[in-house]
């Protein structure tokens, strides 16, 4: 199955998006990959790399900020689900050993 390719606008909007709900945290990097859920319908993996020199994140924020991407995303007409990992440096680091 050919899956829909992500676009420099969607990565755009889940940048834009992140980065407006999760002030004061600094992005340093968003990975998204396309994929398929247990259904075999078309998914979004979304990776967001946070900076470790940032206060810890309230659940509130990443919620929203979830949410944000998912209707971001939608705007640009692009209905896929997005999953969102939210990882720092140092745990991104930590899983690379």
């Amino acid at each position: 199955m050919n899956m829909m390719p992500i676009t420099e606008a969607a990565k755009a909007a889940v940048r834009d998006a992140m980065a407006r709900e999760l002030v004061p945290a600094t992005i340093v990097g968003i990975k998204v990959t396309p994929d398929l859920d247990h259904d075999g319908e078309e998914i979004l993996w979304i990776e967001v790399l946070l900076d470790n020199d940032q206060p810890k994140i309230d659940g509130r924020k990443l919620m929203s900020a979830s949410v944000g991407a998912q209707k971001a995303l939608g705007a640009i007409d692009d209905n896929r689900f997005a999953v969102i990992d939210f990882i720092s440096v140092s745990e991104a680091g930590q899983a690379a050993e």
